[in-house]
């Protein structure tokens, strides 16, 4: 019963996907859009590799493609927030540094190497942090937030009194 609802979900939430990624994919050719539709893609293949199946050789490409979500929603997010993001070499180098340790890991056995693969590729978060830190993207984000909630509050009708 739980395996056919898990199959259910996993069914709704990758069409879910596919049609956000047609909207990325329809978009104006920006920054944004690319990043979007390759997170969105990327989610898909983690929900699919995620189903119960054989092991296969493409087992450590599928958590490679997965695993690339994460710093693909680090710079979506960066560039979906702040129009004059660009990529720099440090953000790529981290993404790079994410992705082969994950490689690393999924080509490695249960052993000592995951383990210690597992650190490192913990260990680049902070890095990441502090890089979206100095680069003051927080700021816009709750700025542009706290902008478009001013803007709805003074156009609302039953917000005015009178």
């Amino acid at each position: 019963m739980i395996a056919q609802v898990d199959l259910l979900l996993r069914g709704g939430a990758i069409g879910l996907l596919m049609l956000a990624a047609v909207v990325f994919a329809r978009a104006p050719a920006s920054l944004p859009s690319r990043f979007g539709l390759a997170l969105t893609l990327c989610t898909v293949v983690g929900t699919l590799a995620g189903l119960p199946h054989a092991p296969t050789a493409i087992d450590p490409l599928l958590d490679l493609s997965a695993s690339a979500a994460i710093p693909l929603f680090w710079l979506f997010a960066r560039a979906w927030f702040d129009d004059a993001f660009r990529p720099k070499p440090v953000d790529m180098a981290l993404a790079a540094a994410f992705l082969g340790c994950t490689l690393y890991a999924g080509l490695q056995g249960a052993g000592l190497q995951r383990r210690s693969a597992g650190w490192i590729s913990r260990s680049i978060w902070p890095g990441w942090r502090l890089r979206s830190m100095r680069s003051g993207w927080h700021g816009a984000i709750a700025k542009a937030t706290w902008s478009s909630l001013a803007g709805r509050r003074e156009r609302s009708s039953w917000y005015r009194s009178g």
